[in-house]
């Protein structure tokens, strides 16, 4: 029996759908693997960078003990740490940014976060209307091996380029 070339027409065509699927999973594996990552960051830098959209009148830069202090992590839960805290009782603007170790417990640090924040709100309520407001609206972030706890009358803006920073992309 004589064959008329259409199945090596079909064959072709059954090779070329094979490639092109391959390289569509190629690509998309590779578009899974690095979606979400995050760039290496100065915290310094990016605490300036998060401060100039914050009212930094209202925040002072503080150590390691006033962290161990109000969120309950010692130095050696993190790598490294920037911390301003509110300037007086009546302000409640923060900002914490953490290098956190490969392997970290995760639960340490956002049951920190938490605690602080349940600890503010406790303080202001019922009678820190403005700072209640305030809290309401706190973020918190744990991205890769950063960790970001923010409280601010700008919260949104502020959380919002600390993402991008975390991209790479500011």
């Amino acid at each position: 029996m004589k064959k008329t070339g259409r199945g090596d027409k079909n064959s072709i065509l059954y090779i070329l759908l094979e490639v092109l699927f391959f390289v569509l999973l190629l690509l998309f594996i590779i578009l899974i693997s690095s979606a979400g990552k995050t760039a290496v960051i100065d915290l310094s830098k990016t605490a300036d960078q998060l401060l100039s959209e914050m009212d930094a009148e209202k925040l002072q830069k503080e150590n390691a003990l006033k962290i161990r202090s109000r969120f309950g992590l010692s130095e050696g839960d993190y790598l490294e740490a920037v911390y301003y805290g509110p300037v007086s009782n009546m302000d409640v603007e923060e900002l914490l940014l953490l290098s956190l170790p490969e392997g970290f417990d995760k639960t340490l640090v956002d049951d920190a976060f938490s605690g602080r924040l349940s600890q503010q709100k406790q303080s202001f309520d019922g009678y820190g209307t403005d700072q209640m407001e305030i809290l309401q609206h706190a973020r918190t972030e744990i991205r890769g091996n950063y960790a970001l706890f923010l409280v601010s009358g700008n919260a949104e803006d502020v959380y919002e380029r600390y993402l991008r920073i975390l991209k790479g992309g500011d």
